[in-house]
């Protein structure tokens, strides 16, 4: 691409997945902390909710699903407009369903402020809790409460929490009244909650797609697109041209208003992380676009691959005929330069000028994101001395040093981070000077790097 295209769509319901560097193991590997959706129970048929005052108290019992330290607490929240005190979430161990112990394992305040002001009628939105201070590490199947403790008086204003149907399978609601035991309210009512698990993960969560569904990946359209009904989906498809087939994202699109002569439209899916480690990373996804019916189409689609909502690489096949039972395949790749710490987005869309009626299917697979690191000596420097680690190894099997991409070779695109890392400066903080050959096969890269897809800037506008 010669500039970055932007592609803006609308605000988007995501499923937030917080994906954090948090350990460097070598110069090519990373360890990655990801807040994961562990249990949801979102309410099809709410009751109202049950007040939380200091003289009663709601709870929910539930049942951990994946091993992690339980991050982030969501709950369909609601308070009442005037003066109200700060309420508090408490997290309290359980033997065989049922709360036990003096007092919670943990406790942290929710600010008035956080709580939305609604009448007890309206839809209630969740309000997100952090209780990763707790440092509570949970195993699958174990239970715990989280109970909504209000310091309010009956008189005062009030603040209530969601709840209905349908009934949450991994434990009961509970209540406590003037500090009395707790006491279960059955099985029929459950609250409304999420709960988030930090967990380790070695990049983004569910890349390749085997684990048979797209979670946490968050299908969307675009302001003028439209997906099949039970599209995107998980199929097993030869996405790389290998000769060997393995579940992929799948999906089918169109636009609203076809033609050659408007902006194409369609869909695609996204994941929202945050980097709490900046740095040089490369993206990239394999696609394929696919005609499973018995005469050709000239609207393949156009694919993107989007980086905080901005086009970072692209190829379009829309005006190229495709035949019957004919696959297009491609990666799609950019180098991501000094990105800082915080949320960003990674998503992948496909855009046609025709409407949906035909059996063109795409294709998304092994969407990566890698640090670039150059640092081979992990000396937090990249300097001459970590240019000569990657002459020894160049070309050399097995890779143990040297690899900067992680691709498992290395070659003269690592000599090409190992410089954009560097500066301008090749051999000024060497310790050693480099042989002849090493001094004539560098110039020779640089040379051969000249006119190589260039970096892309991270985007810091949507």
């Amino acid at each position: 691409m010669d500039s970055i295209s932007w592609h803006f769509r609308p605000t988007l319901p995501l499923r937030l997945v917080m994906l954090s560097v948090t350990t460097w193991l070598c110069s090519t590997s990373q360890i990655f902390a990801v807040m994961q959706l562990d249990q949801v129970n979102e309410l099809s048929q709410s009751v109202g909710g049950l007040i939380s005052v200091t003289e009663f108290t709601p709870a929910q019992v539930f049942t951990v699903g994946t091993e992690g330290t339980l991050a982030q607490i969501d709950l369909q929240i609601r308070r009442d407009v005037g003066a109200l005190a700060d309420a508090a979430l408490e997290i309290w161990a359980t033997s065989n369903g049922a709360p036990i112990g003096a007092g919670p394992l943990f406790s942290t305040p929710i600010p008035n402020a956080d709580i939305p002001a609604l009448p007890n009628t309206m839809s209630v939105p969740f309000t997100s809790i952090d209780v990763s201070a707790g440092n509570l590490q949970v195993m699958p199947g174990e239970q715990y409460m989280a109970a909504f403790r209000s310091f309010g008086e009956f008189g005062d204003p009030i603040t209530s929490w969601a709840w209905g149907r349908p009934a949450y399978e991994g434990g009961d609601p509970y209540t406590t009244a003037f500090g009395q035991a707790w006491e279960s309210e059955g099985s029929v009512n459950d609250f409304a909650f999420r709960t988030w698990n930090e967990v380790v993960s070695d990049g983004l969560i569910n890349v390749d797609f085997e684990t048979g569904n797209l979670t946490p990946w968050a299908p969307y359209n675009t302001s003028g697109g439209n997906t099949t009904p039970g599209f995107p989906r998980v199929e097993s498809f030869d996405v790389t041209g290998d000769g060997t087939s393995s579940l992929a994202a799948k999906i089918r699109v169109g636009s609203n208003d076809p033609g050659f002569n408007v902006r194409p439209e369609g869909g695609g899916i996204e994941q929202e992380f945050s980097l709490l480690q900046g740095g040089d990373f490369r993206l990239s996804v394999d696609i394929a676009v696919a005609l499973e019916q018995d005469f050709g189409n000239t609207g393949p689609g156009k694919f993107e691959l989007l980086f905080d909502n901005v086009v970072v690489d692209t190829i379009d096949y829309n005006g190229i005929p495709i035949d019957p039972g004919e696959v297009f395949r491609h990666t799609l790749s950019a180098d991501l330069s000094e990105l800082a710490t915080g949320t960003h987005s990674v998503a992948v869309q496909v855009l046609r000028n025709a409407t949906n009626s035909r059996e063109v299917y795409q294709y998304f697979d092994n969407i990566s994101l890698v640090a670039l690191d150059a640092d081979f000596d992990t000396d937090d420097s990249v300097d001459g001395d970590d240019f000569l680690i990657w002459q020894q190894a160049f070309t050399t099997t097995p890779v143990v040093t040297g690899d900067a991409d992680g691709d498992g070779i290395v070659g003269l695109a690592d000599l090409s981070i190992w410089r954009s890392q560097f500066g301008e400066s090749v051999v000024s903080a060497a310790t050693a000077v480099p042989e002849p050959t090493g001094v004539s096969l560098i110039l020779l890269a640089i040379g051969l790097m000249s006119g190589r897809k260039r970096r892309i800037p991270s985007a810091t506008t949507h």
